[in-house]
This record gives C-alpha cells, structure tokens and sequence, in this order.
C-alpha cells in the first residue's frame, strides 16, 4: 500500500524571505513617521510648559503690583522658578524640556540648594543690568506680547543650574566689530532645540514656535535693536504677518 502525504501548513524558504522582507520595507517607511511623531508630542510638552509658565508669571505680575520674578542673583531660593512654583503644578517637570539632554543634570541641586531649568528668563526684566536698560515691571512695557521673557537655555556655555541668559552682553561692541554676537547668543540660547526650531515665552503669557531662520534673521537684522535694546522701535513681520519687536520700553 502506498502512503500519502497529507497537506502540509507552514512557510516555505522563500514565503518566509518575502514576509521578512515585507516586515522591514513597513519599519523602513513607518520609523520616521513613528520619530516624528515623538518628537511632535515632545515639542508639545516643551510648549505646554512655557504656556504654563506664562499663566504663572501672569497672575505674579498680577499679584505683585506688575514686578516679574527675579533670577536667583536676588538669592539662593529666589529663582524665577521657584518664585513661580506656587502658581503652577508639578514644577520640577515643568523646568525641563523633554528634548533637553541636561535635564537630569539640571535637577540635581548644586551647593546651595539651587536647581536649574532648560528655560531662561530675559535678564532685562529679571535682573537690574548695568546699562540701564532693564524693565522690570510689566506695566513700563508698551507690547507685552512682542518681547520674549523665556529662550529655550543652550545646552553648551551654560551651568546646569543657570536661570537667565545675560542679554546685556550679547551685543557687546567688540563682539559686533568681529560680527561674532551671533555665536554669544548661541553660547546661552538654543534656537535649534526641536529640530530646525525652538519655543518661546512671551510677557503676555503666550508662547510660540519660531524656526531657526526667522530667529536668526531678526539676529542679524539689527544689532543694536533686536533682542537686547530696550528702547527700539524697530519691528519685524511674523509669519501670519502680526508684527513682532524684542524691545521694552522705560
């Protein structure tokens, strides 16, 4: 009697190639999609929290006669963020951006008790500069929603615990002679933290998104006006056309 195979279930060799094969083209075309949606929510967080933090500074302001928060050059325990941790939740995640490779350094307290933030204040409105030209009351400031109170911190020429960037010094005569203010601001500010962009805070509380070209252009515009002179008038359109300055005004 002759025996007869049954019908066999299973993958040949080469079915089994092409699933692999299959399986890889799908990882190849669904891993930058799956990387930029991470990235996306992470920017999300990092946007969140400057809009967090804008409320915060807000309702400061607010309860304490227009005077924003200082850096922590007032005292150990007078950080901005600290001063602001009252009026928000959960304030030690909120310091920190999610793309922010500092961050666990920027939690560790130093000496003093100090902890750091990926997020740093405009000195001109948190600190008394020896030029004159700091504003620290949100009342004196003409449009509140056109200066930037918070820059994502850069993640080199900085300490961990660092709470404000010297805005003062970034046009320093020397450093605008050499054409190299661009790599001062750079030193403290990192317009590039979320791929070709970065988030801001602004004195009104909003905060927004704005690409590394449209940064630098207004940078390079006017060196004695954008980001640092309190005083300028000088301003500079926004993508949706709504005008935007750096400027305070006394």
């Amino acid at each position: 009697m002759r025996w007869q195979a049954g019908n066999r279930a299973g993958f040949t060799l080469i079915e089994l190639l092409v699933v692999m094969v299959i399986i890889a083209l799908a990882a190849t075309i669904l891993f930058p999609a799956i990387q930029y949606v991470r990235e996306t929510a992470r920017q999300t967080v990092c946007l969140n929290n400057l809009h967090q933090f804008g409320i915060a500074m807000c309702q400061y302001t607010d309860i304490h006669g227009g005077h924003f928060p200082w850096t922590y050059h007032a005292g150990d325990t007078l950080s901005w963020v600290d001063t602001l941790a009252p009026f928000v939740e959960n304030v030690d995640e909120m310091r920190l951006c999610p793309d922010d490779p500092m961050g666990e350094a920027r939690v560790q307290p130093d000496a003093a008790g100090i902890m750091g933030t990926s997020y740093v204040i405009n000195e001109y409105i948190a600190y008394q500069t020896s030029d004159g030209y700091s504003v620290l009351n949100i009342n004196q400031i003409q449009d509140a929603d056109k200066l930037i109170v918070l820059f994502e911190g850069s993640w080199t020429g900085r300490e961990a615990t660092d709470d404000h960037v010297h805005t003062s010094t970034w046009y320093a005569p020397v450093d605008v002679y050499r054409n190299q203010y661009w790599n001062v601001i750079l030193a403290e500010v990192n317009p590039t933290v979320h791929n070709d962009c970065a988030n801001y805070l602004f004195a009104d509380g909003h905060a927004d998104k704005i690409s590394i070209d449209l940064f630098s252009s207004w940078v390079a515009q006017d060196a004695n006006s954008v980001l640092v002179n309190p005083n300028s008038a000088t301003n500079f359109a926004r993508p949706n056309q709504r005008v935007l300055t750096f400027y305070e005004s006394n």
